[in-house]
């Protein structure tokens, strides 16, 4: 008779076992499942071991990015309503598909920089070509003509940094609202 719950306790045991060794560990390529800061925090606690430090700090990065395409396109947000549309972003996607996506976004945000410099570009050498300016007129427009144009080249270093960055991931994040 005492070898029967010893039995069950040996089976339980076994049991247990077994369905510990046949969870699937933590994969890269995972779909996170966050819908709030805590979770999100959470899952990729769960992750560190297939997701380098500094990947992580990407994805923090790539998190503000999307906190900033939410803030934009929705402002005035309360901080629940805020929170579920960021994470409508990033809940059951990879962390590719997140990182790419933010990476569109930024590369997007520079490119409309660069082409918004191109007047003022323009309007600074064609002032700078006019006789009648003073000394110090030519002087500060000289100033920020080599201001901008030192701008313009660090914005499209960054550009390329980021198309760069870019090429390495998937070739088409999931789609966003």
């Amino acid at each position: 008779m005492m070898k029967t719950p010893r039995l069950l306790c040996f089976l339980a045991l076994g049991f247990l076992l077994a369905l510990v060794s046949c969870s699937k560990p933590p994969a890269r390529d995972d779909k996170i499942e966050a819908r709030n800061d805590a979770e999100f925090e959470q899952w990729l606690s769960n992750h560190r071991d297939v997701i380098p430090a500094n990947e992580r700090k990407e994805i923090d990065e790539a998190r503000q990015q999307l906190r900033y395409k939410v803030m934009t396109a929705r402002p005035g947000l309360m901080s629940d309503a805020f929170a579920e549309a960021l994470y409508a972003e990033i809940n059951g996607r990879t962390v590719d598909e997140v990182l790419a996506t933010s990476y569109d976004l930024q590369i997007e945000r520079v490119e409309v920089e660069l082409k918004n410099y191109a007047p003022m570009l323009a309007r600074l050498e064609t002032d700078s070509a006019k006789g009648y300016l003073t000394e110090d007129q030519k002087e500060a427009i000289a100033t920020n003509l080599r201001q901008l144009r030192e701008k313009i080249a660090q914005r499209e270093e960054d550009l390329k940094r980021l198309n760069a960055r870019r090429a390495e991931l998937p070739s088409s994040p999931a789609p966003t609202s």
